[in-house]
């Protein structure tokens, strides 16, 4: 039995379904944090090597400024999140427990207005130096920095790009929050990291719990033939430049990232948990380097 199976049937093992319990938040509004006097950056973001700090005591730094550069193949720049003066540089204990090089920026109360950029013309080596100067890593726990990923794509010559837009663990609601006011601005992203990628189709995968979020984006799908489209809107019928269906109930929140291969890529519906596993199994290894990558 493939590991895969394995772990589906301990998952799946009785029917108990968890309520998503996203009442909560998800019709709580974005809110703009307060500015904090003092901030502590770790020079440890991401997965590979620590930066290298290139700033010192006493330093007046801007927000956006790096303040620590990548020293590796996976390492990642890291960036001043406001302005203000390098106050201190010493190790700090973070919220892990495990203690790491950092440094203490004092705030000078001035906050930067960001400017939008058209991208225009530029090519997707430019989009994937622009990402990695800008420290851009994943956030599902591994911190991988996103440049390399997409340097892959590039040269793998993938043909689909997958959004993952399921968010399917219960309470959570940032990622709807995101896509109900922010869903121009992600609609950009998507474009860029296509252009970036050189991608055929963009598939956008929303779960069907998030209604209003799939209202916006389908406005902006039918005007993009290659740009895709899956969730709650009706029939389960299929459209040119269009997916309609819903997805399959969640349970046990176990994440949509494989059930969203299988629809998009193969356009088949949910199978028996083992059967559907086992096959993911042994598809998922020939899409790595083809036509998929796990963002």
């Amino acid at each position: 039995m493939s590991l895969l199976k394995r772990i589906a049937k301990v998952l799946f093992s009785s029917d108990m379904e968890i309520d998503d319990m996203k009442e909560l938040t998800k019709n709580k509004y974005i809110k703009k944090g307060r500015m904090p006097e003092k901030v502590v950056v770790y020079f440890s973001q991401h997965i590979g090597k620590e930066s290298e700090c290139c700033v010192s005591c006493g330093n007046h730094v801007k927000e956006g400024q790096v303040i620590g550069k990548a020293s590796g193949v996976l390492s990642s720049n890291v960036h001043a999140p406001i302005s203000g003066k390098v106050v201190e540089i010493k190790n700090y204990r973070n919220s892990t427990g495990r203690s790491g090089k950092g440094v203490m920026i004092e705030s000078d109360g001035k906050e930067k207005v960001w400017k939008k950029k058209d991208a225009g013309n530029i090519s997707s080596e430019k989009i994937i130096k622009a990402v990695e100067s800008a420290g851009v890593v994943g956030m599902g726990g591994a911190t991988f920095p996103t440049y390399f990923k997409m340097s892959g794509a590039l040269k793998s010559r993938i043909k689909d790009f997958i959004v993952n837009g399921a968010e399917c663990e219960p309470y959570i609601t940032a990622d709807q929050r995101l896509m109900e006011e922010k869903s121009e601005e992600i609609f950009c992203g998507i474009q860029l990291m296509v252009k970036a990628t050189k991608a055929k189709h963009a598939y956008f995968g929303i779960e069907d719990n998030k209604r209003y979020a799939i209202r916006k984006f389908k406005g902006i799908a039918i005007n993009h033939d290659w740009f895709l489209l899956t969730g709650q809107v009706g029939g389960g019928s299929r459209h040119t430049g269009l997916v309609k269906e819903s997805f399959p109930p969640l349970k046990n929140c176990c994440g949509h990232r494989h059930l969203l291969v299988d629809r998009f890529l193969f356009h088949e519906e949910k199978d028996p948990i083992g059967e559907h596993y086992d096959r993911l199994d042994k598809r998922l290894s020939p899409l790595h380097s083809r036509s998929y990558l796990p963002w």
